[in-house]
């Protein structure tokens, strides 16, 4: 029986492997940025706001939220497997749940940052 995290690690080992083959130069740096960037953001800012940020610049974080969602979905977290489902849970959980989200929110940006930082080519 597999953990959660190790759950969360497998997704995002798959969801980094695939978007690096399909985003090149530019793009994949990009994806690096904003990988290295979005658990900070979520300490710094909080969940619902780091997503509402990442809405609104949706041409650099649309990916990234993507892969971000799926390992959320990963972990057992279904009503987040989506980023619009990440979005409405961010900004409607009670208390408890939204501290329960936020935290595996960043366990998941933060697998997704690891093989991010990686799997990226010198």
């Amino acid at each position: 029986m597999r953990t959660n995290s190790q759950k969360m690690a497998q997704a995002a080992y798959t969801a980094v492997a695939q978007t690096f083959d399909e985003l090149h130069g530019k793009e994949r740096d990009k994806y690096l940025t904003v990988s290295r960037g979005f658990p900070t953001l979520v300490h710094a800012c909080g969940l619902a706001q780091a997503v509402a940020f990442a809405r609104a610049k949706q041409n650099d974080y649309e990916r990234y939220m993507k892969d971000l969602a799926e390992v959320l979905g990963a972990a057992g977290n279904d009503d987040v497997a989506t980023v619009d489902g990440l979005d409405h849970a961010s900004r409607n959980e009670p208390v408890s749940g939204y501290l329960r989200l936020s935290r595996t929110a960043l366990q998941s940006a933060n697998w997704i940052k690891r093989y991010a930082e990686a799997l990226k080519e010198d």
